[in-house]
């Protein structure tokens, strides 16, 4: 499946906004935990798709160092690109699979 520019430039921007978000949410449940506040019923569930979705970045970012550090690349600041993996998900992934078969 190739995808254009466009989309994938699309896509990142909307999965670190998304991403952002949720990290924003967390922060906030932090807060109405430490303050005895009551949450609704719809907000629990939001907290849930943003834990699954932060989640599943993760393991997407973990996924990615293993993979850099198996191959041996010379990727100085792997840190770096984990993070990157971790905010645009799996475009990143298919990112280092298009750069593995360059090679």
């Amino acid at each position: 499946m190739k995808l254009n520019k466009p989309t994938i430039l699309l896509a990142k921007i909307i999965s670190i906004i998304l991403i952002s978000s949720a990290i924003i949410c967390e922060l906030c449940s932090a807060y109405i935990l430490v303050n005895n506040y009551e949450s609704h019923n719809y907000l629990r569930f939001l907290l849930w798709i943003s834990r699954c979705a932060l989640m599943i970045h993760f393991i997407e970012s973990l996924i990615v160092v293993y993979h850099i550090r198996l191959e041996n690349k010379s990727y100085k600041n792997y840190v770096k690109y984990a993070i990157y993996s971790f905010l645009v998900g799996t475009v990143s992934l298919l990112e280092l699979k298009k750069n593995r078969n360059k090679v």
